[in-house]
């Protein structure tokens, strides 16, 4: 994992030039950033990793896309910022991919999207989501408890084959 400093309360990064931060070129970077942003959110890179991130507040259909993603991508750790939104964690193999999404629906008066985050993405692991002013949360296992190695591993033919099924339930609501 590729972590940088994410603005405090915020989704965006800290920094400039994050998407080009590489740690085994500058051993001491970490330890700087953590100086220099001590109250800082924790995000990572994505490219290597990718985030399904289910963006849907209905309770009933968000807990249905979470299940279809572990169904067809195997488990994954979860972490929740505004319940019942939600983003799973993944390996990618093969090349990384840009940014894939279903389409936005509309659910009992509420946006509903599910996206596929990955080359060129960041997402907050750790800290204070901006809308609830609460912790990010992890029911079971965090990033910090699964080595990398571990993740549950996908590619792009994969996850495009997934936002097919995504699709139909969304538009099914």
């Amino acid at each position: 994992y590729t972590p940088i400093p994410i603005v405090a309360g915020k989704k965006h990064p800290a920094i400039k030039k994050w998407t080009a931060v590489n740690y085994a070129h500058s051993p001491n970077l970490l330890e700087q950033y953590c100086a220099k942003y001590p109250n800082a959110s924790t995000g990572i890179l994505l490219g290597h990793v990718c985030v399904i991130d289910i963006d849907v507040l209905d309770t009933e259909v968000a807990h249905i896309c979470r299940s279809i993603v572990t169904a067809k991508l195997g488990d994954a750790p979860c972490r929740f910022g505004k319940h019942p939104k939600s983003a799973l964690f993944f390996r990618v193999t093969g090349s990384n991919f840009q940014k894939l999404a279903t389409k936005s629906y509309q659910i009992n008066g509420d946006k509903a999207q599910v996206e596929i985050l990955c080359d060129g993405q960041q997402v907050v692991v750790f800290g204070t989501h901006p809308d609830t002013q609460k912790p990010y949360y992890w029911p079971d296992k965090s990033l910090l408890d699964i080595p990398f190695a571990k993740l549950s591993a996908v590619s792009e033919v994969d996850v495009k084959a997934l936002l097919k099924d995504l699709e139909f339930e969304l538009a099914s609501k």
